[in-house]
């Protein structure tokens, strides 16, 4: 796992902070942590805190359309719903889970606790974006990574919410509807 890591400078008050507002990201320092480890640290400190946000998954079958429109439709409502779109952490992982027991050691219980943390930390990024709905919308990239991580974010993540989106969504949903209500 690469981090990047901000440069630090002093304030007007000489306290030292990390970031300098306006800095390209080139000068950004990269430096790589082992995955498993550091997730694991990660995810301790997370579970040690309470946190008043939401976690809303969006699982998308629908070829990017079904994301593509809800978040727009969050964004255009302004109600304080923050978004993280397609995070490249879970496509990257999607591609470790379909070789898992191949060419690498990582288990399933440690990829449902990498999933915790770098989803908590995703959240905690976008803190200061969340508004009165205190709602993170996180859509999961693309249909080829919603079968390999949507029953661990499911496990992990049972009493957040989750969308699914799919082509025939609006068709089922009218079909439903016509059915006699005996068959409801």
């Amino acid at each position: 796992l690469f981090l990047a890591v901000p440069p630090c400078h002093k304030n007007d008050k000489g306290v030292v902070e990390i970031g300098t507002p306006g800095l390209p990201s080139s000068l950004y320092r990269r430096v790589r942590v082992p995955l498993v480890d550091f997730c694991e640290r990660l995810a301790t400190a997370f579970e040690g805190q309470m946190t008043s946000n939401a976690l809303c998954f969006v699982a998308d079958a629908s070829c990017g359309l079904g994301s593509d429109t809800l978040l727009n439709v969050v964004k255009e409502c302004d109600h304080g719903v923050a978004t993280i779109s397609n995070p490249a952490w879970m496509t990257c992982l999607s591609i470790l889970l379909s070789k898992i027991d191949k060419t690498h050691t990582i288990t399933v219980p440690q990829f449902e606790r990498i999933i915790f943390s770098l989803c908590r930390l995703d959240a905690w990024r976008v803190r200061n974006s969340v508004g009165v709905s205190r709602t993170v919308l996180v859509s999961l990239p693309g249909q080829s990574c919603v079968p390999l991580l949507l029953p661990l974010i499911q496990k992990v993540f049972v009493h957040e919410r989750h969308v699914f989106v799919y082509d025939g969504a609006s068709y089922t949903v009218e079909m439903g509807l016509a059915l006699p209500k005996k068959a409801r």
